[in-house]
């Protein structure tokens, strides 16, 4: 396995992600019923955050935040214990794993740093106009 990839920067951004997503959780401003006769179907924003984490560090990323995340929330904020947990696991994995991996499999680094170099417009009209 490459070692970049368990390095204190990674491992620190991790924990923000999964910091960001437990704050949403633990407000819960918008969890909006899916549909109003079924309460137990809402909308978990948490998700989004989770979902940029696997776009932006892969698939594997997007599994620790999304375990760290269940577990904190299932010891906070649930009352459906391990049931809760893997059902919420399974759905913000089923959520998220898709454009992860796309994202991860059609994004070269290549391309990005080619995009960067190029210069599209004229410094002195972006910065003085």
């Amino acid at each position: 396995m490459n070692n970049n990839f368990f390095s204190t920067k990674r491992l620190v951004v991790y924990a923000m992600l999964t910091a960001i997503a437990f704050l949403i959780v633990l407000t819960r401003i918008f969890s909006l019923p899916i549909i109003p006769v079924a309460d137990y179907l809402k909308y978990d924003p948490k998700d989004i955050v989770l979902c940029l984490g696997g776009i932006l560090f892969g698939p594997l990323a997007l599994i620790i935040t999304t375990v760290a995340v269940c577990f904190l929330e299932m010891y906070t904020v649930s009352t459906t214990a391990w049931f809760g947990f893997f059902m919420n696991f399974v759905s913000t994995i089923s959520f998220a794993m898709i454009p992860s991996i796309i994202c991860t499999k059609t994004i070269n680094v290549q391309f990005i740093k080619l995009f960067f170099k190029l210069n599209f417009f004229n410094k002195n009209e972006f910065f003085y106009a």
